[in-house]
């Protein structure tokens, strides 16, 4: 059984047994770092990702679209990645009123982006032709 830690402190919820034997590698030698992002989803249905930072994803349909989004620094490499369901065809990212394309592939998405700039949102594309702009909150400020 694997559970969430948080803080030092065990979580109250558990994501299940890992099922190994079902991961997947959903990107490889990605971004100027030819980084991975990798997944396996447990035996509760919860489906966990590293490579590209770390995290679980218990529910789609609490993120906009199914869309789940994440953001990474990795040693410099600032990136927008995230886990998408099957129906998404295509990911954009929106930076300063551009869009611009990002890497699908494997029910996972990836875009580095360049210097400091924030993303303002994400236009998903699905299978049917539908599109829906998933905005994206702006960067906390740091005190």
């Amino acid at each position: 059984m694997v559970s969430l830690v948080k803080d030092g402190s065990q979580a109250s919820s558990h994501i299940g047994e890992l099922r190994l034997e079902d991961s997947r590698v959903l990107l490889r030698n990605v971004g100027s770092r030819e980084a991975g992002f990798f997944a396996v989803p447990t035996d509760s249905g919860v489906v966990c990702f590293t490579g590209l930072g770390a995290g679980c994803v218990s529910d789609f349909s609490k993120h906009p679209g199914g869309i789940h989004i994440g953001f990474g620094d990795l040693s410099g490499m600032q990136v927008v990645r995230g886990l998408i369901p099957d129906d998404v065809v295509d990911i954009a990212v929106v930076i300063d009123g551009s869009v611009k394309p990002a890497l699908v592939q494997n029910n996972a998405y990836f875009y580095e982006v360049e210097g400091t700039a924030w993303p303002e949102a994400l236009v998903a594309t699905y299978q049917n032709g539908a599109e829906q702009t998933v905005e994206i909150p702006p960067m906390p400020v740091r005190p």
